[in-house]
């Protein structure tokens, strides 16, 4: 097996395939960070500090933070442009105080169907949907007339 040695900071003393840990009749353990194999004069064992570890990891944190922070921040214009994207509407005539606030960016067609449809939400009697009465079905109804009409006794008993 050829090999390189190479001086970087890194939180692995040595980097093996699969075919070279079996070549190598090593027996990895990441949960000890260390790794056994036979040699000539006898099992010899690579253990790495975990100092290094943990100085490589927070080294890793810190870089990743700050490409996402300079990948996930928007300038301030745009967010600003975002926020002021939006309208609202009434919905219930009712109710003037409760608006549904939508965004700007529908075409004409688009922003009428959905204003119809919140309209449309509404009850016919022109409730909201959590203020009408639950429905019952009609199997539902025909059951209670059954039952109320065994549970009734004749008069004078």
């Amino acid at each position: 097996m050829k090999f390189a040695v190479v001086r970087s900071p890194s939180p692995y003393n040595i980097i093996l395939g699969r075919s070279g840990i079996k070549k190598l009749r090593a027996i990895p353990s990441t949960i000890h960070s260390m790794m056994k194999f036979p040699t000539p004069r006898g099992i010899s064992t690579l253990v790495t500090r975990s100092v290094i570890i943990s100085e490589c990891r927070k080294l890793e944190e810190t870089f990743l933070l700050e490409k996402e922070t300079e990948i996930e921040t928007p300038p301030v214009a745009v967010v600003m442009d975002e926020a002021t994207k939006t309208e609202e509407i009434l919905v219930h005539p009712a109710y003037p105080d409760q608006l549904v606030t939508i965004g700007k960016n529908f075409s004409k067609e688009g922003r009428g169907q959905l204003i119809t449809l919140l309209k449309n939400s509404l009850a016919p009697n022109g409730k909201l949907p959590d203020q009408r009465k639950p429905q019952v079905g009609n199997k539902a109804k025909r059951r209670m007339a059954q039952v109320a009409r065994s549970t009734k006794t004749p008069s004078g008993q």
